[in-house]
């Protein structure tokens, strides 16, 4: 099964799972009726999208398959079912991962524009994001942030045209605890000193010399998140140095 960049939505989703790939020796994908569920250790999610007037979609997965995902010259995705996986192994996995999805609370929605987007995220939830993961909550359109135990899950839920489509990625945040206690208060104290900023501004507005204006983020060190890669600019960079994690061959589930 070929998907193609026209096909932008699985497209996408199919890149952001190649991605996380790349630094997982174990992977799976699994499809039943139309879902398509991925799993890696530490990053697991799923794929629908709906048609309310088309009587079949075009790639409707089959019932309990498993594939192998992979990139072809020209760009293009290919998906092919493998025996990786058997029937039990398939339920297993896609009930865990629902169930982490299914049992989450919502925490906030993600604003593109933020400056301090990681450090915001840190201090709203508690939780420690690998830095790698961040680009992935930024990938998707109308993201929100659900929260459930160890995990960090980006939800994003887009009408285009006739399509409904639902993404979901689970990042689970075991291993960060220390990092976490370092880094918390530094991020609390960032995110406080840019919603200063922000309610000061209109006071300031007519005081502020024009070429002053792009100093907003000095007090941000980690400003860099607001730079954003568009998807376009994110398929021709190389991303074969991403870190994998320590523990990447341990199941957290």
């Amino acid at each position: 099964m070929k998907i193609v960049k026209e096909e932008k939505h699985l497209y996408k989703f199919l890149k952001t799972v190649f991605d996380i790939q790349k630094s997982a020796k174990q992977k799976y994908i699994i499809g039943n009726y139309g879902f398509l569920y991925f799993y890696t250790p530490y990053r697991s999610g799923k794929f629908y999208q709906k048609s309310e007037k088309r009587i079949a979609m075009e790639y409707n997965f089959n019932e309990y398959a498993s594939y192998t995902l992979s990139q072809l010259p020209n760009g293009d995705f290919e998906l092919r079912e493998n025996d990786a996986l058997v029937i039990e192994q398939m339920i297993n996995y896609m009930a865990k991962i629902n169930d982490i999805l299914n049992n989450a609370k919502f925490r906030y929605c993600i604003d593109k524009d933020d400056t301090c987007q990681l450090a915001k995220m840190t201090s709203l939830t508690h939780k420690m994001l690998c830095d790698d993961d961040m680009k992935y909550f930024r990938r998707f359109e109308d993201v929100e942030v659900f929260q459930n135990e160890d995990y960090l899950i980006a939800d994003s839920n887009v009408v285009d045209d006739d399509l409904n489509i639902h993404v979901s990625l689970a990042f689970n945040t075991s291993g960060h605890e220390v990092e976490l206690q370092v880094q918390e208060g530094i991020f609390k104290t960032i995110v406080d000193a840019v919603s200063d900023e922000v309610e000061e501004e209109p006071k300031q507005e007519q005081e502020v010399p024009a070429e002053d204006e792009n100093v907003e983020n000095e007090n941000c060190p980690i400003a860099d998140y607001k730079v954003e890669e568009s998807f376009q600019e994110e398929l021709e960079t190389d991303l074969d140095n991403e870190n994998p994690f320590a523990q990447e061959d341990e199941e957290p589930f």
